[in-house]
């Protein structure tokens, strides 16, 4: 992209505007340089200073000039380190598991964890940390994907089973094969696609995961699990088709569940806390029961 090209897309990001403010020349052409002509970048950069004074974007601009030139992810996490409490925890609960899903039902099951979404997502919108395609699916750049699982692999480097969220597949593999898991993990992705190595879970592989509220659980065999004695009553998603299980733990309430997807499964009794589709139904759930069930359900 040529200077002329970077100057019209900062702009229109930066000022709202094909024009950018008097006064701001040499600011601007900071800008340009230390986003490095990346239209990502430039966007990002942009959206960040908007609506500012001159003194923030000395100090803003201050932080990129002190990043080195090839660390891109470095440059666009100053936006996502301005955001607060809340919207961080919005943005990496897209950039883990919900990136390509529809914003009303990302929208609803953050809500229920608290986390305020409707003004989270905006302001990930307006700081170009995500977008909204035609089909109204929440979208994020492959760069900010990567620097928001960077992130929550930085908060603990040495032992996964400290961070909140589980992605990578061999983290995964390592915290639930040998028993590391920790209050501190809120959200698991187990995807056996691509040749994965296989993981068997121990009855108790969740017991210590008290914070859990997602758990999403992909391509996984019949010698996955056989039983389970744990699972946390935090648990907001509960997305696991074609689960291998026949019970679940009699301790599990469900009581917060908002996504229950147990389609294809092997599961014959709820337990006592998920006993009936009605009540499910009423708790504004969204339940996608298996087969064996729908008939028992529908004729209690």
């Amino acid at each position: 992209m040529d200077r002329d090209e970077a100057l019209q897309l900062f702009t229109q990001y930066a000022f709202k505007s094909d024009k950018p403010i008097d006064g701001f020349e040499d600011l601007i052409e900071d800008a340009l340089h230390y986003a490095g002509g990346l239209p990502l970048a430039l966007k990002v950069v942009g959206s960040n200073l908007y609506g500012e004074n001159r003194k923030y974007w000395k100090s803003a601009l201050e932080k990129y000039k002190r990043i080195l030139e090839e660390n891109i992810q470095e440059k666009l996490k100053i936006s996502y380190d301005g955001l607060d409490g809340f919207t961080k925890k919005i943005f990496l609960d897209i950039a883990c598991f919900f990136k390509g899903d529809e914003k009303e039902y990302v929208t609803k099951i953050l809500g229920y964890c608290g986390f305020f979404p409707d003004d989270g997502i905006k302001k990930l919108i307006d700081k170009c940390l995500i977008t909204i395609d035609e089909y109204d699916r929440l979208m994020m750049h492959d760069l900010l994907e990567d620097m928001g699982k960077e992130i929550f692999r930085q908060e603990s480097p040495e032992e996964p089973g400290k961070r909140s969220r589980l992605y990578f597949h061999e983290d995964v593999h390592e915290v639930l094969e040998k028993d590391k898991g920790t209050k501190h993990i809120e959200g698991i992705l187990i995807n056996l696609l691509g040749g994965h190595r296989k993981i068997r879970l121990g009855s108790e592989v969740f017991a210590k995961m008290e914070r859990l509220r997602i758990l999403i659980v992909r391509r996984c065999d019949e010698s996955f699990c056989d039983r389970l004695n744990y699972l946390s009553n935090e648990l907001r998603v509960l997305d696991w088709p074609n689960c291998s299980l026949e019970f679940l733990p009699t301790s599990f309430l469900g009581e917060k569940l908002i996504v229950f997807d147990i389609r294809g499964s092997n599961i014959r009794d709820l337990g006592r806390g998920l006993q009936s589709k009605r009540n499910l139904e009423a708790g504004g759930m969204a339940l996608m029961a298996l087969s064996k069930l729908e008939h028992e359900v529908n004729h209690d």
